[in-house]
């Protein structure tokens, strides 16, 4: 067994809201982008779910205490060179924020033990 770490992006499926409440869908030219990046830096990715159609929602309490709704997918992968895959990820949060036209985006990670 091996240790990696198993990240996890969770990746709007429309921008922030305009000053009317009103919020457009992200390009999937974006998206593909992202999962080409991640791939050619990690050797794999796994999205969640299969189809846009069943995206995630997600429901929180954003700065101004208003709920606030969205719908996300998930990309994950798995690493083993864990300072490589931390730096990136600390690099590329800013790098999603601006592709996504987004206050924040979400990444999750936790060790993980590889069975072989």
């Amino acid at each position: 067994m091996s240790l990696g770490k198993r990240y996890e992006i969770y990746l709007p499926l429309e921008h922030n809201p305009d000053e009317d409440g009103h919020r457009s869908l992200i390009e999937e030219e974006k998206f593909d982008q992202t999962h080409e990046e991640l791939w050619q830096t990690f050797g794999g990715i796994t999205l969640s779910p299969e189809s846009k159609n069943q995206a995630l929602r997600g429901f929180w309490l954003g700065e101004s205490e208003k709920p606030f709704k969205d719908k996300v997918i998930t990309v994950m992968v798995y690493a083993t060179d864990i300072n490589k895959a931390d730096n990136f990820f600390k690099k590329s949060i800013e790098i999603y924020k601006e592709r996504f036209q987004q206050k924040e985006i979400l990444i999750l990670s936790w060790i993980v033990e590889r069975i072989e």
